[in-house]
């Protein structure tokens, strides 16, 4: 089997963004900081962009719904963006969530690729190798 070179090191060398904090919550320079970012990752997986859109994702989720709040827990608007292999590991994701002054706060993360992972993406870079007839 002949790889694609270098996919993990393309990963590994996506650079976190630095957190920034906005004034509104809806910020066009957070946003393109988060697309940019989540592109980057997309990128460096060497694969289409028609394999990523059927086996990659992108999701939002709240971090705390009133509706289950208990005792000891408080209901929230943060909630996390997460690029991710479908229904497997997160690769990438930004954290955002509200100060006490209510800015908007992103935290970005990268995370190391698991083993099952890698494999995956060396498998779709192998189905498409073989589509495309080099392999």
């Amino acid at each position: 089997m002949t790889e694609r070179p270098d996919f993990i090191n393309a990963y590994n060398a996506v650079q976190v963004p630095e957190t920034l904090v906005s004034m509104d919550a809806i910020d066009e320079q957070v946003r393109s900081t988060q697309d940019s970012f989540f592109a980057a990752i997309s990128d460096s997986l060497d694969l289409s962009s028609r394999t990523v859109g059927h086996f990659f994702e992108v999701e939002r989720r709240l971090l705390l719904r009133d509706e289950h709040v208990q005792e000891g827990y408080y209901g929230t608007d943060d909630y996390q963006e997460r690029f991710r292999k479908t229904g497997q590991q997160i690769l990438a994701s930004v954290t955002y969530i509200r100060d006490d002054w209510n800015y908007q706060v992103a935290h970005f993360a990268k995370y190391p690729l698991l083993e099952g992972t890698v494999r995956n993406i060396r498998e779709l870079q192998q189905l498409e190798r073989i589509e495309f007839g080099i392999e």
